[in-house]
């Protein structure tokens, strides 16, 4: 679609918005702030969209954001929206459906790993939110992480709040390999 629209001569302004998945990031190397034990790790920005490393599923994806990105030609604009993991309006059946499911059944949930990771998860309304005003008010920037306001939200945070709130606030974790 993309293709057909950058070739085709458009006699009014156009907009496309792509919206892909932040595992177009999963294997980005970290950025670091500081030396030894004072270093901290700081989280993405989409300044740095260009360096971005995919998870070898989501390579597909990849390539469809940099198509789409290239794009940009006459009455046509183009925009990359990546989201983090999507969640609450039954989109977390694939993302957390294991921990909601062992919440559910009063089992404390698996955590794999210290849980400190920083999870970049956004709502599907405020994604909503987020692309309706991309497409009203076109920002400068054409390559947007759409990201919930939970800055810090970690993995560890995310599936002791859902123990809590749907079962019996036990998390269990994982065996060591």
């Amino acid at each position: 679609a993309i293709e057909m629209l950058s070739e085709a001569a458009l006699e009014s302004e156009k907009t496309f918005i792509l919206v892909s998945s932040v595992m177009t990031w999963a294997r980005t190397a970290p950025r670091t702030e500081g030396e030894g034990e004072e270093m901290e790790r700081l989280p993405i920005s989409d300044a740095e969209f260009k360096e971005r490393r995919a998870h070898p599923a989501y390579k597909p994806n990849l390539t469809c954001e940099r198509v789409v990105y290239k794009a940009k030609k006459g009455n046509l604009k183009t925009y990359v929206v990546c989201a983090g993991l999507v969640y609450g309006l039954g989109e977390s059946d694939d993302v957390f459906h294991e921990v909601f499911k062992a919440a559910w059944h009063c089992e404390a949930p698996t955590l794999y790993g210290s849980g400190a990771n920083i999870v970049p998860t956004i709502h599907a309304a405020d994604l909503c939110a987020a692309l309706t005003k991309i497409a009203q008010e076109p920002p400068e920037q054409r390559y947007v992480l759409a990201v919930g306001g939970g800055e810090g939200d970690t993995l560890g945070g995310i599936v002791g709040a859902i123990s809590k709130g749907v079962g019996t606030g036990e998390v269990g974790a994982a065996p060591a390999a």
